[in-house]
């Protein structure tokens, strides 16, 4: 914002050079007080600023140049919460922030993206997602980004989780025995399960007799 008295208008410039070799945007605005507002501008870029005021067909000198960096906030990242065969990513907002960009990879390099995508802030989606079908005891590492329109942040603090090892039965005891057959019984987890595996053998090396 600028303001002087009784000068008829203002040239203002706008450079990505602190010497203005190449001016990016030029307006002239008419009146005593006015405000400019630059526009389209690129990411995370350096921008300077100068101001001249005109007076009919005199132009001043160029106010003092100022410079104004623009940065697109990084999103908080919540620690990776993991189940058996799930990770959850959670993050907080960023002002102004149109989207987001998750991913997910098995190295805290990320040289390998297991899984990415976009959570969209106008569709009223919440700031987390929920990545199933996940191999046991395994860890994976998540990051976020924010993006203002088509800017970027830098990429959040990676995060990374095991998921759980499925606990096995317990209390698992011979219940009957025939001549032909033979009963089991044992105690299921705490957590539910999907499935029970059996495995008969006659040898004790069952992992060799399967």
């Amino acid at each position: 914002h600028f303001s002087f008295p009784d000068f008829d208008s203002y040239l203002v410039q706008v450079s990505l050079s602190a010497t203005f070799t190449i001016i990016e945007q030029s307006s002239s605005s008419v009146g005593s007080s006015a405000t400019y507002t630059a526009t389209n501008l690129q990411c995370d870029a350096t921008y300077y600023f100068r101001v001249a005021t005109k007076v009919r067909l005199v132009q001043s000198s160029f106010s003092s140049v100022s410079a104004s960096t623009v940065l697109v906030g990084v999103p908080p990242i919540q620690p990776l919460g993991t189940g058996y065969d799930f990770a959850n990513l959670t993050w907080s907002s960023v002002p102004a922030a149109t989207s987001y960009e998750y991913e997910f990879s098995t190295f805290a390099n990320f040289s390998n993206i297991l899984a990415s995508g976009n959570v969209t802030v106008a569709s009223g989606a919440p700031l987390a997602i929920n990545l199933e079908q996940l191999s046991n005891v395994t860890n994976y590492c998540a990051r976020v980004r924010a993006f203002v329109r088509q800017c970027p942040s830098a990429h959040s603090s990676t995060v990374c989780g095991t998921t759980i090892a499925v606990p096995p039965p317990s209390n698992v005891a011979v219940q009957r025995i025939e001549i032909d057959f033979v009963t089991l019984s044992w105690t299921l987890p705490v957590e539910p399960v999907d499935e029970v595996i059996v495995t008969v053998s006659f040898s004790a090396d069952i992992e060799s007799q399967k």
